[in-house]
């Protein structure tokens, strides 16, 4: 790399992951293309020690290596090997499945001013990982992650000055997966290093079921792991580690509500799905009971299905009532409900939960016309 202009190294762990190389490299080129007054460097750490990689041979302007493996090292040790390896004043760690906009590198640059680090928001599942209950700063704020547990979603949020990579970070490999990114952040807390704030959503990263953090027991071992090396490296003050155990409960806690909220959504989208199957539908429920505007309370998964239903059919979606109005993308109007509401013939209530007398005596204030639970629709409509 040409040390005499600005340099970026983007680490890319590999598991089984040669498939996702082509799109990686695209990725990167499209970035480079908007500052092209900076070296780009991929180091694709391929920790699969049953798949070799060739040395690619592709025209590029990003210096591409790959590094071989005999041994599986765990995503911490393929991140550290990748590091070690590179030469970039900045630097960036992506997932082989991760994806980040062209503009990427020239809007974090832009606003990393003099901090250590930037942190960017992040599109997670099609939907802005971050909004009104879960602000952006919140996560790259010291207080916040240690006391709360508020965490950046991927390493591929953060770009990351070099020299801002704590020692501590490379000279301590997690033995589990998952929670290595959380440990860097604290690494770099403990040193005093600063993060900025970009609001521009320039990450996204797709769900999936081989996602490390959908699987709570992992994800719930690299947690203890990350903070069982900070307490004997004595990484924060002791009152912030003592925080941090008393959060790890907290956060499996957490993790246990989120999986009962899923499996409770999973009976109603597989109700939805035994009904379709019947030739019924949620809309045809609705227009059985002479509904002809409706609007749907909360954006989210369900919400979404509700909505691509209700366009199938003559019955008009209003608007869409969430409190993350301002972050939503549906395809429809969306409010909160402080906002002025036109009245409508029903309100579709698409949460699972057990607060419903709190939920419809807010409606109840705010708008005229039925309430009905999609939870309940679909239950009826399978039977």
């Amino acid at each position: 790399m040409d040390q005499s202009k600005r340099s970026i190294s983007i680490i890319i762990p590999l598991y089984r992951g040669s498939k996702y190389i082509p799109g990686l490299i695209s990725q990167i080129e499209s970035c480079a293309e908007c500052i092209p007054d900076t070296c780009f460097e991929i180091i694709f750490s391929n920790d699969s020690p049953d798949e070799n990689i060739e040395s690619l041979s592709v025209s590029s302007p990003v210096f591409i290596r790959i590094l071989n493996t005999d041994r599986n090292r765990g995503i911490h040790g393929a991140r550290v090997r990748g590091f070690l390896n590179s030469a970039g004043s900045y630097v960036l760690f992506l997932d082989q499945d991760d994806k980040i906009l062209p503009e990427y590198f020239r809007s974090q640059l832009e606003r990393i001013g003099q901090a250590d680090a930037v942190i960017c928001n992040a599109v997670s599942g099609g939907r802005l990982k971050y909004n009104a209950v879960r602000p952006l700063y919140k996560a790259a704020d010291r207080r916040s992650m240690i006391e709360e547990g508020c965490m950046i979603l991927s390493p591929g949020q953060v770009l990351i000055r070099r020299d801002a990579v704590p020692r501590e970070w490379t000279e301590n490999i997690m033995q589990n997966n998952g929670a290595d990114d959380w440990l860097l952040w604290l690494c770099m807390h403990s040193e005093g290093k600063s993060f900025a704030v970009n609001q521009e959503a320039l990450f996204i990263r797709e769900l999936h079921c081989r996602n490390a953090s959908f699987d709570s027991l992992k994800m719930a071992a690299s947690e203890s792991e990350a903070v069982r090396i900070v307490e004997e490296r004595q990484l924060l003050d002791a009152e912030e580690r003592k925080s941090l155990k008393l959060l790890l409960p907290g956060l499996q806690e957490k993790r246990i509500r989120e999986n009962e909220k899923f499996k409770r959504m999973f009976w109603v989208q597989n109700s939805c799905l035994h009904a379709y199957h019947k030739g019924l539908s949620p809309a045809g429920f609705l227009r059985d009971r002479n509904v002809k505007r409706a609007a749907v309370y909360g954006g989210g998964y369900l919400g979404e299905c509700l909505l691509e239903d209700l366009r199938g059919s003559d019955i008009e979606t209003a608007y869409v009532i969430d409190r993350n109005a301002a972050f939503l993308n549906v395809g429809a109007k969306c409010c909160t409900l402080e906002d002025e509401l036109e009245q409508v013939d029903a309100v579709i209530v698409t949460l699972v939960t057990d607060d419903r007398d709190e939920i419809e005596a807010l409606l109840k204030e705010r708008v005229c016309g039925e309430i009905y639970w999609l939870e309940d629709i679909t239950a009826d409509l399978a039977r």
